[in-house]
């Protein structure tokens, strides 16, 4: 069982003691230790329904969305901070219609995101709206209109990216053009990733060697010498995107990166 089944358990479990027993849980997914790692508010009706994240009309932004930054829907891993369905009846209908998620629904699947995050092991985290980014970043002052559209580092060493809402975008016209951009400049960051990771493609002589305490990962990887002593610590980074490759596949294992021709090897646990 790999940790995230693990996780998906652990919250269904919860769940079954809790106010929401009787609710669809839709839980996240995608690729594993993804580039990019999307995070919405909570599912729709159409995610209710499939048991899926971003179906639907979801579905059709996320796919608008993946075509201006380049990225296949399985190259990147996408989840909910509330995990259910929000609802409340309608006035005019008497239907179950969408409404935002409370805080008691926040608090109760924030520690099961922040689980989620840690086992998927992204780099980059794309939030749309407020709620996504309060749950990233922890700041519950923290509002869309001052960290849209622009790459902030946090405290676990990921890069967040905050988005608005694309049904923000649909109620506010005027938010088009900002969004739009915003997708632009989210490419040219993901961009610039993609090459500072490069000499991933020069790894070689990968071994998983059994030890008495512990089992090893061992990369051998070239990489350039200036990838050490540039100021946007390119090394560091790669060493950080070998870190994470290992944790989410190999979770128990001990990791050894060696960086050659010049530097020893690196150790992670």
């Amino acid at each position: 069982m790999n940790h995230i089944t693990k996780l998906q358990e652990n919250l269904l479990t919860a769940v079954q003691v809790s106010p929401y027993r009787e609710k669809t849980i839709v839980f996240g997914e995608g690729a594993e230790a993804p580039l990019l790692m999307m995070i919405g508010e909570a599912p729709g009706g159409d995610e209710e329904k499939q048991g899926r994240p971003f179906v639907g009309k979801a579905g059709k932004n996320l796919s608008a969305f993946l075509e201006v930054v380049g990225l296949k829907r399985e190259e990147i891993y996408i989840s909910n901070v509330v995990k259910l369905r929000p609802t409340k009846e309608s006035p005019k209908t008497g239907k179950a219609v969408n409404r935002p998620p409370s805080a008691e629904e926040i608090a109760f699947f924030l520690p099961f995101l922040q689980a989620e995050i840690q086992t998927i092991a992204p780099k980059v985290l794309v939030t749309l709206g407020n709620v996504p980014l309060k749950a990233v970043t922890g700041e519950k002052k923290a509002v869309i209109g001052d960290y849209h559209g622009r790459p902030v580092a946090l405290a676990d060493g990921r890069t967040l990216f905050a988005l608005y809402h694309p049904a923000a975008v649909i109620y506010n016209r005027s938010l088009q053009a900002v969004y739009d951009a915003d997708l632009l400049e989210l490419k040219a960051f993901l961009q610039r990733e993609v090459e500072e990771l490069a000499p991933l493609a020069n790894i070689h002589d990968l071994r998983i060697v059994p030890g008495p305490t512990h089992t090893n990962v061992i990369f051998d990887c070239a990489v350039p010498a200036e990838y050490m002593t540039d100021k946007q610590h390119r090394g560091v980074k790669l060493v950080n995107a070998l870190r994470n490759a290992v944790q989410a596949k190999w979770p128990d294992h001990f990791c050894v990166i060696k960086l050659e021709p010049d530097y020893a090897p690196v150790h992670h646990e």
